[in-house]
Formats: C-alpha cells, structure tokens, sequence
C-alpha cells in the first residue's frame, strides 16, 4: 500500500536531502517509527493500519536514500568569516567500498534490526500479556532514539565533524 505514496516522494529524494539534511532525515524516520508504532497500539480494526502504512515513506524509502547518501558523501556546511557558506564534500566510503558499506547498511537493517526487533516484540508481547502495550514500547524506543540522535547531533556530532573538515582543509 506504501508503494503509491512512496513514488512521488523517492522521485523528489535527492531535493528532499538537500534541503532536509541526511542527519534530520535519520531524526525524521525514528521519530516516524514512534507515530507509527503508537498508531498501531490503538487501532482495532486491520483496515486501520494503511494511514500508518503510509509512513513507511519515511521510516523505510528516505531512510535508505538517506543512509546510501550518508555512506557515499557526507555534507559539511561551513561558514567563514565574511558570512558566506561553503559546502564541502566528504568521502565517507573510501574507493571501492561503497557497494559493500551500502550493503552492511541495509543488512543492519533489515537483517540485524529486524531480527533483533521481532525477537524483542515477541517477548514484550509475552511479558506485557499485550500486543498494544509491546507496541507501546516499541513507540517509546523510536522517540527516545530520535530525541537522544538528535540531542547527540546538535550538541556533539555536527561539532565533530567541522573540526574533522577543519583539520583536513588545514592539512592540504
């Protein structure tokens, strides 16, 4: 059902990245998971579930383009001391890696976090006596991930990486 919703926005994913960010694409996309999850934990009838469905654009389709754009070239975006911005460029994947950090990438989600995920969901499910309530905590875990991504890329990671661009603009 996500395939017609998910078409118009892949079409328009490379302007979409630019003017989001790949890191508040990340943001987006576990924050997505959070509605998703806690939409799923109130619905009563299976027909419900295609508004949440919808949602995969953002937690399946952009995240992958996200995550193949931050693999193959990361986007510093820096400013000098007459207020002009510059982009530079990154090469995240050194050459001839890309397919392969692409891939690791993909496996990490789909294999390793889907595995992981469905194994907790089903002892939650157990434990919890409920599938609303595991899904309730799942809701959790995807805004909890995207406040702390955030607060992580706010305070400590952008700064990282323009003293890694500075530190590499000085060298050459």
């Amino acid at each position: 059902y996500s395939i017609p919703v998910s078409i118009p926005f892949l079409f328009f994913s490379d302007y979409l990245v630019q003017k989001i960010r790949v890191e508040n694409l990340f943001i987006l996309a576990l924050a997505m998971y959070g509605v998703r999850y806690i939409g799923y934990s109130y619905i009563t009838c299976p027909w419900f579930a295609f508004p949440f469905e919808t949602l995969e654009v953002f937690t399946l389709n952009l995240f992958m383009v996200a995550v193949a754009t931050y693999v193959k070239v990361k986007n510093l975006l820096l400013s000098n001391n007459k207020n002009v911005l510059t982009w530079i460029f990154t090469e995240n994947a050194p050459e001839g890696t890309l397919a392969t950090l692409t891939g690791l990438a993909g496996g990490a989600h789909f294999g390793f976090g889907k595995g992981i995920g469905g194994l907790t969901g089903g002892i939650l499910k157990d434990q919890l006596g409920s599938m609303a309530l595991a899904f309730r905590a799942f809701s959790s875990v995807g805004f909890a991930g995207s406040v702390l991504y955030a607060t992580y890329h706010y305070c400590c990671g952008r700064k990282m990486s323009e003293n890694k661009m500075h530190h590499e603009t000085v060298k050459s």
